[in-house]
C-alpha cells in the first residue's frame, strides 16, 4: 500500500466572532478515496464478489420473458435457446474501483467495472462459444440523517450505457446467429442480476467495511496504566473525504471514566488529505490528557551524594554562598525531592512543540530531617521531540530549561532563587528528564496503522492558537447579552502578550503582485517588470508610553521578464496604531 499515514496531532485557527464560538469534535478522523477504494475491495474479496459473478444464473433469466411477452416471437426464441445445453460465467474480474465525488455533490459515488467471459455450449459446434460482456456497477456513499446519523450505500445498480457485449471469437454463421441471439437476450438480462445478486453483496461489503472501521476506531488507546478511547459523533462527506467526527473519553486502570471530551470552542482545523490515504486529527486538550495520563504527578526522592555525588559537591558550593552553616549540616545523606503538582502542558506551533511543567523542589540536610531547607517552585520547560516507530507515535522531551524560580519557603534564610538556577536545573537534566522519558518510552500505539496494511506512520505539528483565543471567544459571546444603561460604556482590557497572540492567530499571510504601468512612455517598448509585496509574518503591537506601534515585518522582490528575482529589498514597517474595542449600550 502506497503512502504514509498522516498523524496530525492537533492543528487548528481559532477566530474570535461575535457571533460566538464554533464547537469542535475532540477528533477528526478523515478517509481519502484510496483508503476508502482499498476497503471495499478487499471486503468485495472476503465476500466471494468474484463467486457470486460466476454463478449469474444467465440461461435461465433469458428463459424466462425471451421476446418480451409476444407469444410468436417467444415461441422462435425458445427453440434456438432449446440448442443451448448450459450457459454460464466461465472467468469473472472485479476491476479497479473508482470513488468520486456524485454528481449532487452530496455523497461519493462508487463504480465498480466487471469484466467477465461466459461460455456457450451448443451441439451445433464441438467448441465452447464464448461472449464477453463488460459493464459497471455504481452506488453512493452518503450521509442519512433521518435516524440516527450514520453512511449508508444507495442506489445500487447497473450504470447506464456502461454494458457492453461481445462475440470473442467468430464461428460459421449458423452459430454466430445463436450467439447474437443469446447475447441481445442478455443486454436487459445482465443489469437485473447484477441488481438482484450482487448489490446484495456489495451493500453488505460496505456495512462490514464500516463496522470494522468504527470497530478500529474504538480500540482503546493505551497510555500507562490508562485508555483513551474514541467513539463516532457524526459523519460527513466534504469533497472526495469521509470525515468521522469522533468524541472521546479517558478511562482509569479501573475502567471508570475519569474525563469526558465533547464538542467544545478549542481550535481544531481539520488539514487537506492530499495524497495521504488518512489522517487523524486530534484536538489538543485530548493530546494534554494523554501525556497527563502518560506523566501522572508525582514525587521522586533522591539520595544526592550517592546517586550524583559531583552534583550534591556543586549543590553544597552553591548553598554555601547563601549560608555557610547550611552547608556544614548537609550531610552524606543530604535528599533532594522532586515533586511535579501539576500535569505537564504541550503548546504547540508550526512543526515544533514544547512541554512547560511546574516543580516543586526541596533540600533536606539528611534523610532524617523533617524539614526542608528551602522548597523552590520551578516553572519548567522541554522541547517535545514527536516521532513515529512502526505504528506507534512516541514522545522524548529534550533538555530541561528553569524559565523562573521562586522561593516558596527557606528556613536558611530569604536569597534570590536566581543563585540555584544552574544547578537545579541541572539536577532536574539529571533526574527528572531521564525519569519522564522512560515513562513515555513504551510510545502511544494507533491500532489502524498495521489494520489496514501500513507498514509505519507519519506525522505533523500544526500551529495552535493560545488559550488566549478561546477565552476572548466566550468573553465576547457573553457580552452580548449584558445590558448597559442608556449612554454607558463597557472597556475590554487585556495583556499586551495576549494581544499580539491573538494578532498571530489571525493573520494570514500576504502576498501582492503589482505589474507597473508606465503611462508617460506608452510606445517604448521594454522588458516587463513585476513587483512583489510579502508580508508572511503576522505585525507585533509596541507601547512607548501612551502610543502603540504596529511592527509589521516583509520584503519586497522585483521580478525580470523570466519571473528571476532581480532585487530582494527586506522591510519593517512602523505603523501607529489606535485600537478601540467597546460595546455598544443596547436599545
Amino acid at each position: 500500500m502506497a503512502g504514509p499515514f498522516t498523524f496530525t496531532l492537533l492543528c487548528g485557527l481559532l477566530a474570535a466572532t461575535l457571533a460566538g464560538a464554533t464547537l469542535n469534535p475532540p477528533a477528526v478522523l478523515s478517509l481519502g478515496r484510496e483508503i476508502i477504494k482499498e476497503r471495499l475491495t478487499q471486503e468485495l474479496n472476503d465476500h466471494d464478489a468474484i463467486s457470486i459473478l460466476q454463478q449469474l444464473s444467465l440461461l435461465s433469466t433469458i428463459r424466462e420473458k425471451p421476446a418480451r411477452g409476444i407469444p410468436i416471437l417467444g415461441s422462435v426464441v425458445n427453440s434456438i435457446l432449446n440448442h443451448i445445453i448450459w450457459l454460464k460465467v466461465t472467468s469473472a474480474n472485479i476491476l479497479q474501483l473508482q470513488v468520486d465525488p456524485s454528481d449532487e455533490g452530496q455523497g461519493l459515488a462508487v463504480k465498480i467495472p466487471l469484466d467477465m467471459v461466459a461460455g456457450l455450449n451448443t451441439p451445433l459446434v464441438k467448441t465452447i462459444v464464448e461472449i464477453h460482456m463488460e459493464t459497471e456497477v455504481q452506488a453512493i456513499i452518503r450521509v442519512n440523517t433521518r435516524e440516527n446519523t450514520h453512511l449508508v450505500l444507495d442506489g445500487c445498480s447497473n450504470s447506464p450505457g456502461s454494458l457492453r457485449i461481445s462475440l470473442l471469437h467468430t464461428l460459421s454463421f449458423l452459430v454466430n446467429s445463436l450467439a447474437h441471439t443469446v447475447m441481445s437476450l442478455l443486454v436487459p438480462a445482465l443489469p437485473k442480476l447484477v441488481k438482484t445478486q450482487l448489490c446484495p453483496v456489495i451493500q453488505a461489503a460496505f456495512e462490514d467495511m464500516h463496522a470494522d472501521l468504527l470497530h478500529l476506531v474504538r480500540v482503546p488507546v493505551s497510555l500507562g496504566s490508562d485508555r483513551l478511547e474514541f467513539d463516532l459523533l457524526s459523519p460527513a462527506i466534504k469533497g472526495d473525504v469521509i470525515q468521522l467526527e469522533l468524541g472521546a473519553k479517558l478511562l482509569d486502570s479501573h475502567g471508570d471514566v475519569t474525563k469526558w471530551f465533547n464538542k467544545s470552542a478549542i481550535s481544531l482545523t481539520v488539514p487537506y488529505l492530499d495524497s495521504t490515504p488518512f489522517s487523524l486529527t486530534v484536538r489538543q486538550d485530548v493530546v494534554n490528557a494523554a501525556v497527563t495520563a502518560l506523566l501522572p504527578p508525582e514525587e521522586i526522592v533522591v539520595l544526592l551524594d550517592y546517586v550524583l555525588p559531583e552534583l550534591a559537591h556543586r549543590l553544597k558550593s552553591n548553598i554555601k554562598v547563601i549560608s555557610e552553616q547550611a552547608a556544614n549540616q548537609l550531610g552524606p545523606t543530604q535528599m533532594v525531592k522532586i515533586l511535579t503538582r501539576e500535569t505537564p502542558e504541550l503548546l504547540l506551533d508550526q512543526g515544533s512543540a514544547r512541554v512547560a511543567q511546574l516543580i516543586v523542589l526541596e533540600v533536606f540536610a539528611t534523610n532524617e530531617a523533617h524539614y526542608p531547607f528551602f522548597t523552590l517552585g520551578i516553572e519548567a520547560s522541554s522541547e517535545a521531540q514527536f516521532y513515529t516507530k512502526d505504528d506507534r507515535l512516541m514522545l522524548n522531551f529534550n533538555e530541561i530549561s528553569s524559565d523562573r524560580i521562586h522561593l516558596m519557603n527557606s528556613s536558611i534564610g530569604l536569597f534570590r532563587p536566581e543563585l540555584l538556577k544552574n544547578i537545579t536545573t541541572e539536577i532536574l537534566v539529571s533526574v527528572l528528564l531521564p525519569n519522564e522519558n522512560s515513562k513515555l518510552r513504551s510510545g502511544i500505539p494507533i491500532s489502524m496503522v498495521k489494520a489496514w496494511g501500513f507498514k509505519e506512520a507519519s506525522f505533523f505539528l500544526t500551529k495552535v492558537c493560545p488559550l488566549a483565543m478561546t477565552l476572548l471567544n466566550s468573553l465576547l459571546e457573553g457580552l452580548l447579552h449584558v445590558t448597559l444603561s442608556q449612554g454607558s460604556m463597557a472597556d475590554l482590557a487585556f495583556g499586551l502578550e495576549t494581544y499580539n497572540d491573538i494578532l498571530s492567530c489571525l493573520y494570514t499571510g500576504k502576498e501582492i503582485l503589482v505589474d507597473p504601468q508606465d503611462s508617460k512612455t506608452p510606445n517604448q517598448s521594454r522588458p516587463s517588470v513585476r513587483l512583489t509585496i510579502s508580508a508572511p509574518d503576522p505585525p507585533t503591537v509596541h507601547i512607548d508610553g501612551h502610543t502603540a506601534m504596529v511592527a509589521q515585518p516583509g520584503f519586497l522582490v522585483l521580478l525580470g521578464p523570466s519571473n528571476t528575482s532581480s532585487v530582494s529589498v527586506s522591510w519593517g514597517r512602523l505603523t501607529e496604531a489606535a485600537v478601540d474595542l467597546t460595546a455598544k449600550p443596547q436599545r
